[in-house]
């Protein structure tokens, strides 16, 4: 029987027995199994100290919950209440809470474990296999990339997996006797399940692109992550005595916060589509090593998943309408928003534009195509959208105008009697909106300028240009003077667009109009000169690829005078 599975797994995901077989060692596996226990010990140990002690003084937070009382909108102990005892003097201790904190506690232990030890061994597997060449090896191999990612995702944090899989029983009964359902506890291991898997589908893509800092890499990412998930997981999953619903975080006319298992459902519905999505990321990484990230169709799905969620929030949960939400308020949470698309975009024009021999190797199709005038030409435009291996800066102008969209969908249909969102109020915002996407297509047609550059080859250029992008406006500022808290205006405008500020800021209206009539000199002349430049290598590739035969035939005629 043992020997018919193996043969079953090793047909189906060979890449998966193969690290199986390197790691799956009794020594090792016995190590594993012991660490978790003794871990799993010393937390019970540490907790059993905390109990209350008959004999000392009987101020603990594990008294019975008779010493908890209602502040506000949640519970507090009052530790200066001595414990409660029984008729026969036994004292009362709230074992749930005590169950609860320990199951916290395990949870906490098992995702710093997962997150940290596993993507540092995923991370070290991967680039060690680029370094030896193995990884090229396994390419040519007749596995598909998915079960090559599935077999390295399994397989290599196999020994972490033990580990985890031993705390299971003593986390699940903790869980249960601190007040969670079952069901509660099936949706925990859904979402971390999901959320690691993201984790460390980043890690394999970061090692399959050359990177080679696993330490480095996995602390980084992995404490970052963990410092922010283990709160976000108080939110996700509160113990049922102290859950309080709330009118906020509504999306689509959905209250998320009324009851806990919607928001649960929300984010692993959530991780479901990002996770696919990064499947295909790295699949493509995997199988081709020289290509773009993203196709454009799949960068447009994307982009409008996103558009869809992030109007979803702004219709439905932060309209000035809302009790909860100020006018203000929204201004400047619209306002960071539209900084912090500056990363993003940079990231998608990382992703989305052809290196240089892509770019010479569609300029040389693109004149092939217009130098023969018997041949059909094909469409530019649907090129540009849709090739993989034309310049990005019309994808990315697609990007840009789904983004400022969404924001001025959601401004304009807000319904408010305050001065500031007034018609006037609402055409200012929407005009700073139209600045942040100038900005973000000047920044992009820069990335795709750089790629398309001898300088491409050089790894310092591009952290250096995106240094530049980031850093230059506040820069520019302090050379002229408006080194005072008082530009930040200004600085809005000159580096990221002024967003909705502008709304309450209309002094500012002719700078608006001027920035905005010299993006789209800047961006004009920028697109003239990268067709030039694209038409140029095309030119120049087509003309060595004519010249090859002239030359080869004239050294022969020489060589056979």
């Amino acid at each position: 029987m043992n020997h018919r599975l193996y043969d079953k797994l090793s047909n189906s995901n060979p890449q998966l027995m193969r690290e199986i077989k390197g790691r799956f060692k009794p020594a090792q596996i016995g190590l594993s199994i012991s660490g978790s226990l003794l871990i799993q010990g010393l937390v019970l140990l540490s907790f059993l100290t905390k109990l209350p002690i008959s004999t000392s003084n009987n101020r603990n937070p594990y008294c019975y919950p008779s010493v908890m009382y209602s502040r506000e909108d949640r519970w507090v102990y009052d530790r200066s209440l001595d414990c409660l005892k029984d008729s026969s003097g036994n004292l009362l201790i709230g074992w749930p809470l005590w169950w609860e904190h320990i199951c916290q506690t395990l949870s906490a232990i098992a995702i710093i474990a997962l997150v940290i030890g596993g993507l540092f061994l995923l991370i070290e597997n991967i680039a060690k296999e680029q370094k030896e060449g193995t990884l090229n090896f396994i390419r040519l191999s007749p596995q598909s990339g998915y079960k090559i990612i599935v077999g390295k995702l399994l397989g290599v944090p196999l020994l972490v997996y033990v580990g985890i899989a031993v705390m299971i029983p003593l986390h699940g009964f903790s869980a249960i006797q601190g007040g969670y359902f079952l069901r509660d506890l099936i949706s925990f291991y859904g979402v971390i399940s999901l959320s690691l898997l993201t984790i460390y589908l980043l890690g394999a893509l970061y090692a399959i692109k050359g990177g080679q800092q696993a330490l480095v890499f996995g602390v980084a990412l992995g404490g970052l992550f963990c410092s922010s998930y283990l709160s976000t997981l108080q939110t996700l999953f509160p113990p049922g005595k102290f859950a309080k619903p709330t009118s906020e975080a509504i999306w689509w006319g959905l209250s998320l916060g009324m009851k806990p298992i919607y928001c649960q459902a929300f984010v692993i519905v959530s991780l479901l589509v990002l996770n696919s999505y990064l499947f295909k990321v790295i699949e493509r990484s995997y199988q081709k090593p020289y290509a773009t990230l993203l196709t454009k169709k799949q960068s447009y799905q994307l982009g409008l998943i996103a558009n869809l969620y992030v109007l979803g929030f702004w219709l439905s949960g932060l309209s000035p309408t809302q009790s909860f939400v100020s006018p203000r308020f929204v201004i400047n949470l619209l306002t960071v928003y539209s900084i912090f698309l500056l990363p993003v975009f940079l990231t998608l024009a990382l992703s989305l534009s052809p290196n240089r021999q892509s770019l010479q190797d569609w300029a040389r199709y693109r004149q092939t195509l217009t130098s023969e005038p018997g041949q059909p030409r094909s469409s530019l435009r649907a090129d540009l959208i849709w090739g993989d291996k034309s310049p990005s800066v019309v994808a990315l102008g697609i990007h840009m105008l789904m983004s400022i969209m969404t924001l001025a969908v959601a401004i304009a249909l807000w319904k408010t009697e305050d001065i500031i969102w007034d018609s006037s109020g609402k055409l200012l915002a929407i005009l700073g909106l139209c600045i942040v996407g100038g900005w973000l297509w000047i920044y992009s047609i820069v990335i795709q300028w750089l790629f398309l550059s001898k300088l491409s080859k050089q790894r310092w250029v591009l952290p250096v240009v995106l240094g530049v992008i980031i850093g230059l406006p506040p820069l520019v500022l302090l050379v002229l003077g408006h080194g005072s808290g008082e530009s930040f205006p200004y600085w809005l405008m000159l580096g990221f667009g002024p967003s909705p500020f502008l709304a309450v800021n209309s002094d500012l209206l002719p700078i608006a109009v001027s920035t905005l009539l010299g993006q789209t000199l800047i961006i004009v002349m920028s697109l003239r000169l990268l067709t030039k430049q694209l038409k140029r290598a095309g030119q120049s590739e087509l003309k060595q690829l004519i010249d090859r035969p002239a030359i080869a035939a004239n050294r022969s005629t020489s060589a056979s005078r």
